[in-house]
């Protein structure tokens, strides 16, 4: 069989081009090209009738791969081990029956098509079966149905999901702009840096609903390393164990430490699979952290440190998310620069000021000096002059003897 041609649709969703039968993850994973065949978890006790299902199937242009069961204990293990997109059933088994299927199907994958396919079945049992969520019903002696009922009942999953992630990005969407709006009244009203960086945290957790964010400044040291300034959100020790860098190293190759080193967002969607993320897989996974992404802190094209964003979802951040958390960043950057600026300037006019008063307190002394220096002159020279008054005879310079002659 020729190799058909996949079409992305969306985050988990991938089509054949040629069938439009779409081949769905539900745990968020990574879905290859050699994946994309649709998997059929097929409850049937009669291996001919589940031939001529499958024989159907193909006819009608469906690229799949199936398992057939008989028993519960054996229909339970397959639903986790093979994660099937589509369960087809017979409504009734030796040791088995559809109905008792279809209850555990909703409670283990309720978004799993599930499509009776039966010998006989009356209304009052076939609609009862649509009530209690089986998504479709197809009789043996009718199978020329059954491949377009697994089209529809797929595409209607497809419309489901996409419309599902079309309003779960615009909740992310709208949760980092209202993230954002708040952020920037915070960097209006900061006037210390560790009330800022401590608020903006606060603000990406509570009013993001994010699970943790975290701000680290890129020491300039030998060891390159990142040092956590403010927290806030689920944390639980996690930053005393996970030892950052942004070093061109093994503690340096993270989302953090790249986001420093390449001044460019590091995003992990899945933190379970990520490799990237492997050497704090499982601290993270120990406080729920699906997602994160890790936002540079710049200045002058220069990372001077990172903002980091942990979500409890796979796929948290999408590209308009990102957009704005990328604009916070920035906001809060520039902020931190203000204040820094602002401190330096308030120090070098401490600085000045300190300076002026020392310069005014001199030129006071001097005056002092100057003035004392003029009284004790004055205080001399008034000495002199009494000195001159009662000793008129005698000279200071001829040491003090009478120069008058004897008459």
């Amino acid at each position: 069989m020729a190799e058909e041609e996949e079409v992305p649709v969306g985050n988990w969703c991938y089509c054949s081009a040629s069938t439009g039968i779409c081949r769905t993850s539900r745990r968020g994973d990574v879905v290859d090209k050699k994946d994309i065949e649709l998997r059929i978890l097929m409850l049937e006790d009669v291996p001919a009738d589940a031939e001529l299902i499958e024989r159907e199937l193909r006819k009608g242009g469906i690229v799949f791969t199936s398992i057939r069961v008989e028993t519960r204990e054996d229909f339970r293990r397959k639903l986790e081990e093979f994660a099937p997109d589509l369960i087809l059933a017979d409504h009734k088994l030796p040791s088995f029956d559809g109905l008792s299927a279809l209850t555990i199907a909703k409670g283990e994958c309720p978004d799993v098509p599930f499509i009776f396919v039966t010998g006989s079945m009356g209304e009052e049992w076939a609609i009862d079966t649509l009530k209690k969520g089986a998504t479709d019903y197809i009789l043996k002696e009718r199978l020329t149905r059954l491949a377009p009922a697994v089209t529809r009942a797929l595409a209607e999953v497809r419309e489901r999901e996409e419309r599902e992630k079309t309003e779960r990005d615009l909740r992310r969407v709208t949760r980092a702009l209202k993230t954002l709006t708040e952020c920037s009244q915070v960097l209006v009203r900061s006037t210390e840096e560790s009330i800022l960086l401590r608020d903006i945290c606060r603000t990406i957790v509570g009013t993001g609903g994010y699970r943790l964010a975290w701000v680290g400044f890129a020491a300039r040291d030998d060891a390159k390393t990142v040092r956590p300034m403010a927290q806030a959100g689920f944390e639980e020790g996690y930053l005393e164990t996970i030892n950052i860098t942004w070093a061109d190293d093994e503690g340096g190759r993270g989302p953090t430490g790249t986001a420093v080193r390449t001044g460019k967002p590091v995003i992990v969607k899945n933190v379970l699979r990520d490799p990237q993320y492997e050497r704090w897989r499982i601290e993270a996974a120990k406080r729920g952290y699906a997602s994160s992404i890790a936002l540079p802190l710049l200045e002058e094209g220069r990372a001077f440190g990172a903002l980091n964003i942990y979500a409890d979802e796979p796929e948290a951040f999408n590209d308009e998310e990102l957009k704005l958390l990328v604009e916070m960043a920035d906001d809060l950057a520039y902020g931190i620069k203000s204040l820094r600026t602002a401190e330096e300037r308030k120090k070098s006019e401490g600085e000045l000021r300190q300076r002026v008063e020392e310069l005014e307190r001199f030129r006071k002394a001097t005056i002092q000096r100057e003035f004392r220096m003029k009284e004790l002159k004055d205080r001399v020279k008034e000495l002199e002059e009494k000195l001159k008054e009662k000793s008129p005879g005698v000279d200071r310079e001829t040491g003090g003897k009478d120069t008058r002659r004897a008459r």
